[in-house]
Order: C-alpha cells, then sequence, then structure tokens
C-alpha cells in the first residue's frame, strides 16, 4: 500500500516540472514554481487558484501538526523526564512541559523557515540522508541480527551525522552523495561495536563462571 501510494503522489508531482518548464520563465528559485502557477490566472482560473492555495496549506497544516505533537513528546520523554524522579512533575506537569515545547519548537521552526538555509527540495534530501544513516543500521540490524547493543545504536547514530555534516563541509557530495559514505561509516561502527560488546560479554561469563 506504501509503495503504491508513493507511486501515485510521484506521477502527481513529476508532470509540474514538466508544466513548469513549459509555462513558465527564468525560474530560480524551484520553491516558488508552485506558488507562481497557482496564483497566475491564466493558468488556472481566480476560484481554482485560491482553492489550491487553501488545499496545499491544510496540507501543510496537516503535517505539521502530527511533527510538532511527535517532537514535543519525544522531546519530553527523553530531555526533560529523565531529570524528574518517580515521575514528580505529575501529569499536569508533563502536559504543561510538553505544551511548552510544542510553542518552543513552532518559533523555531518559524524562524528558520524566515531565512532557510535552502530550498524545500535540497532541505528534504538533507533530512532523508539523516533518517538513513541514524535509523537503518539500528532498525535493520536491531531486526535481523541480535548481536546490537544500546552503546552500539548512540555511536553508530553520531557517526552518522558527523560523517554526513563533514562530506558536506568538505564539498565532497560534488562526487558522492553524502548519504553513501555516512551510512556505511554508520553500519561499520554498529558491528564493530556490537562485536566488541559481544566479546566482553563472552570474557565475562568466561571469568565468572566455575
Amino acid at each position: 500500500m506504501a509503495i503504491g501510494g508513493l507511486a501515485l503522489v510521484q506521477l502527481c508531482l513529476y508532470p509540474i516540472g514538466v508544466y513548469a518548464h513549459l509555462l513558465l520563465e527564468n525560474v530560480q528559485d524551484t520553491d516558488l514554481i508552485v506558488p507562481l502557477l497557482v496564483s497566475d490566472t491564466s493558468i488556472f482560473p481566480l476560484w481554482a487558484g485560491d482553492f489550491l492555495f487553501v488545499a496545499i496549506v491544510a496540507a501543510a497544516m496537516s503535517s505539521m501538526d502530527s511533527v510538532l505533537l511527535v517532537a514535543a513528546s519525544t522531546g519530553y520523554k527523553n530531555l526533560l523526564q529523565p531529570f524528574y524522579r518517580n515521575d514528580e512533575a505529575g501529569v499536569a506537569g508533563q502536559l504543561r512541559c510538553t505544551r511548552g515545547m510544542v510553542v518552543a519548537l513552532a518559533i523555531l521552526a518559524a524562524g528558520i523557515a524566515l531565512d532557510p538555509p535552502g530550498d524545500i527540495l535540497q532541505l528534504t534530501i538533507f533530512s532523508g540522508s539523516l533518517y538513513a544513516v541514524c535509523f537503518l543500521p539500528a532498525v535493520v540490524l536491531g531486526l535481523y541480527w541480535s548481536r546490537g547493543s544500546a552503546g552500539a545504536v548512540l555511536l553508530s547514530m553520531a557517526a552518522g551525522i558527523l560523517t554526513l555534516l563533514a562530506w558536506l563541509a568538505l564539498g565532497y557530495n560534488a562526487g558522492i552523495h553524502e548519504v553513501f559514505p555516512a551510512l556505511g561509516v554508520s553500519t561499520l561502527v554498529y558491528v564493530l561495536l556490537a562485536k566488541v560488546s559481544e566479546q566482553r560479554v563472552d570474557l565475562a561469563r568466561l571469568v565468572g563462571s566455575p
């Protein structure tokens, strides 16, 4: 279902780029293609442009609210809750902290959107690369290989992110996309640390055996 839905979405998106080349001239910022198409009355009548604009905003809001809720919940669970002993914050305290994180993350995102570090396509590719180097080794090896550990997961994530950022900073992405070396380093670190952890466990068992 997911693959079929993604294929349908892509088939709807790719023609927009083709039409943009035919209908628009001298477009330097790819983020402006859809707004220019929607607002051009020679392409869409006024009522259709307004309808499409509302639909785009509604789609964006349906994604943003979910992302903010997940980010705030996980942020509280992993960043704030460990500092409370025996859940002393209580349910009301948890709710206040989570709401506060929703507001803080929304303000942060709005501030970044005022001067984004790249266009939507570049940011999407970058975020996808981060997801891959952080979660692919941990999820795939965690499911199909029983030798992993929490330390291996955390350090593989850190190594993958650092490799990704260093590859971009050095400009090597012009030849090889940054996700490939970062994913390789992340996977290698996971495997090596998992083997080291396993050897330590075996040694401890051997020393403790009668």
